[in-house]
């Protein structure tokens, strides 16, 4: 969890800002997950931060959507699709 937390720090992926007063806060939680290798043994520990959307209000904050942060490789592969099919990305 300190791993990931730093790494978001030092990739600027959140910004403290002050709490508007009457404006729902999102609340988030932290997710563990334990990877094995095929033998079964425990390879590697991942841990990342999740935005829990039920704290959502429909009408206020209901449309919004929440991602922390998104892969290289997805990005990579969105902009291969737009190139290849002759689209527009703005």
């Amino acid at each position: 969890m300190v791993k990931e937390f730093n790494m978001m720090r030092a990739w600027g992926v959140y910004k403290l800002v002050k709490w508007p007063l009457g404006m729902n806060m999102i609340g988030t939680k932290w997710v563990y997950v334990l990877k094995f290798n095929g033998d079964g043994g425990l390879s590697d520990r991942k841990a990342r931060i999740v935005a829990q959307g039920f704290f959502q209000i429909q009408g206020v904050d209901f449309e919004d959507t929440y991602a922390a942060m998104t892969r290289l490789e997805s990005f990579y592969l969105l902009l291969a699709i737009v190139a290849s099919t002759g689209l527009h990305l703005w």
